[in-house]
């Protein structure tokens, strides 16, 4: 059984690997053709070369201001939990995926209420939750937030 976890783990990680290297590859092609669009542009108006240079800056400077606001959102993501809080509540909306870095995390079930059920198990560093929001965003009919199916607090 543990052998399927980590299966799903590696097929997630593949899958993230192949479409960030497809993306970052898109995207450095547009920008490449933007730029020669923008160099054939200066010429065809036979911009003088100081202006020429000016210009190729200020894309310097706005490609530098993006990745720094990009880093700002990113680092702003991030959440630093407290230990026994909770995370995710059985029965409420799964809005995110938690990425576990460090600590432990419980996660309980009852199986929507079920008398009787009772499941639970630790989460640790490189396990992660919220895995709802996978089917979830592949569904295109899809248009209210997955439910959770578990309880999630952080232990430490």
């Amino acid at each position: 059984m543990a052998w399927a976890g980590a299966a799903f783990n590696l097929f997630l990680y593949m899958l993230a690997s192949h479409t960030i290297s497809q993306s970052t590859f898109v995207r450095l092609e547009e920008m490449r053709v933007k730029r020669e669009i923008r160099c054939e542009w200066m010429s065809h108006r036979l911009l003088p070369e100081n202006l020429r240079e000016r210009m190729r800056r200020c894309q310097c400077l706005k490609k530098l201001m993006s990745n720094y606001w990009m880093q700002c959102v990113i680092i702003s993501s991030l959440h630093s939990i407290n230990q026994e809080s909770y995370l995710v509540r059985e029965g409420d909306p799964v809005d995110e995926m938690l990425f576990i870095m460090r600590g432990k995390l419980l996660t309980v079930t009852t199986n929507g209420g079920r008398t009787g059920f009772l499941n639970s198990e630790y989460l640790k560093a490189s396990n992660f939750c919220g895995e709802e929001l996978l089917t979830w965003a592949l569904d295109p009919h899809s248009s209210n937030l997955p439910i959770s199916t578990r309880t999630v607090w952080a232990i430490t």
